[in-house]
């Protein structure tokens, strides 16, 4: 492992995660005790995770960014008393709870005990029906989901990612997306699965992401759209064009992704850019490693993953039919943690259905056409991918998303636009939808805005 700390072998990060592990049973902390870290990527953020998992504990990623409030209702609704944030981070101060007594720093970070009463969980650990982690969705359209995986589910994942890609001892993994989130984490996971090697860097910034790349020269590169945008149109220092000349995989975990950045980080560096689909619930799902970047285009499903098509009665759909995307995969949770309702919609006749619609080709490859909710405006249903294709195809905009919105209390079409305000306006994204869209599909309600809030990983 290589973080801007210096490196560590497996021999002395072992060593320090097993200290760890022994400090946390002497404080009574071990099988089933849910512990949450919010911590930046670094060496401490590795040290603790497996710590934590070796002292039988449930370890629970959050963003060190999360508010006091959002910590709160997280850490609440779960009943998680310990809480691993840097030293002088302000969210256990926020939240008001204390140092744990008797427990001292480890690799900068501190263990903090909050107040609410703690909830184990039945756990065996070190064995494939082991819970490893309690993973919150991103929460981009609603309350973050909640959902256990085990050690199963984890292995599954990287070993169908790392058999289906040739992934080896002998590559290097550059880490910059959040370790916390699902995706993120298998920048560290996939290589320890076979023994490979990760490099770390904090967060992302170019020009730090370009020095360390022609430094350490990575194979596999675990991006995000916004990175790709980035890197494909920022400023080069001597010598950043052969930054990425080393990789053997560039990858981008996204429904959508826009051609026309991924163009250009391919015109620049020389690699293609490979789309990856999943989700928390499914993990990595598809991997799209044919030649030619097409908008939508994931590819096929992972070794040891099914993919299929459903129409609104449940029956499969075939070749080139658009429906609901429905996902087979051991790596899959099984249900939403405390939430029936949501569960029953998504987890189906062994299927996790992500909320998107699409269709699989005649070559087995999955196309995603956006989420699958319609919007109900007076008897009359909206499809959101067709109003948000529609503006994506006829105007240069970065990026959009269709919601329902409201109106002197009734559902109206509201459009929100990721675009330049000097060249996209209302009236434009108006009158596009008016020419190519039956009139109620039109947004009544237009916003453009130059930044969509996204997720750690790019996402809205």
């Amino acid at each position: 492992m290589i973080c801007p700390e210096g490196s560590l072998s497996y021999r002395e990060l072992a060593d320090r995660t097993g200290a760890l592990a022994d400090a946390l049973n002497r404080a009574g902390i071990g099988r089933g005790v849910q512990v949450a870290l919010a911590l930046p990527n670094s060496t401490a953020y590795l040290v603790w995770y497996f710590g934590v998992l070796e002292a039988g504990c449930i370890v629970v990623p959050l963003a060190p960014t999360t508010t006091p409030a959002e910590a709160e209702g997280l850490l609440g609704s779960s009943r998680i008393r310990h809480l691993v944030a840097q030293e002088g981070a302000t969210l256990p101060r926020h939240l008001g709870i204390p140092r744990s007594e008797g427990f001292e720093a480890v690799e900068g970070a501190c263990l903090w005990k909050g107040g609410h009463e703690e909830r184990k969980i039945g756990t065996d650990p070190e064995t494939p029906e082991g819970i490893l982690t309690r993973q919150f969705s991103s929460g981009s359209t609603g309350r973050p989901k909640q959902m256990l995986k085990t050690e199963a589910n984890i292995a599954d994942d990287y070993r169908h990612f790392c058999d289906t890609l040739g992934v080896s001892d002998s590559d290097l993994f550059l880490a910059v997306a959040p370790l916390h989130h699902s995706y993120g984490a298998m920048s560290f996971l996939a290589p320890f699965f076979v023994g490979g090697c990760v490099l770390v860097l904090p967060r992302f910034l170019p020009a730090p992401v370009l020095e360390a790349a022609r430094r350490h020269r990575p194979t596999v590169f675990m991006a995000t759209p916004p990175m790709i945008e980035v890197l494909g149109s920022c400023a080069l220092a001597p010598g950043d064009e052969d930054a990425f000349r080393s990789l053997r995989f560039c990858i981008v975990s996204t429904g959508h992704v826009r051609k026309a950045p991924c163009d250009a980080f391919e015109d620049r560096f020389g690699i293609q850019v490979r789309v990856q689909y999943g989700s928390t619930e499914t993990l990595s799902a598809a991997i799209d490693l044919d030649d030619g970047f097409e908008e939508g285009r994931v590819g096929r499903p992972y070794r040891g993953v099914e993919i299929e098509i459903f129409d609104d009665d449940g029956n499969p759909c075939p070749n080139g039919k658009k429906g609901r995307i429905g996902i087979r995969s051991p790596a899959a949770s099984e249900r939403y943690e405390g939430d029936p309702g949501r569960t029953a919609e998504t987890f189906r006749n062994a299927f996790v259905f992500p909320g998107d619609t699409g269709y699989l080709d005649g070559m087995g490859r999955l196309h995603v056409l956006g989420r699958s909710d319609i919007i109900n405006i007076g008897g009359d249903k909206v499809d959101r991918a067709e109003v948000e294709g529609v503006i994506r195809r006829r105007l240069p905009v970065r990026d959009v998303i269709v919601l329902e919105g409201r109106r002197a209390g009734l559902p109206v079409v509201h459009a929100v636009v990721e675009a330049d305000p000097a060249q996209v306006t209302r009236a434009m994204v108006v009158q596009v939808c008016r020419e190519y869209l039956s009139s109620y599909k039109v947004p009544a309600l237009v916003d453009v805005l130059e930044q969509l809030e996204r997720d750690p990983t790019g996402t809205q």
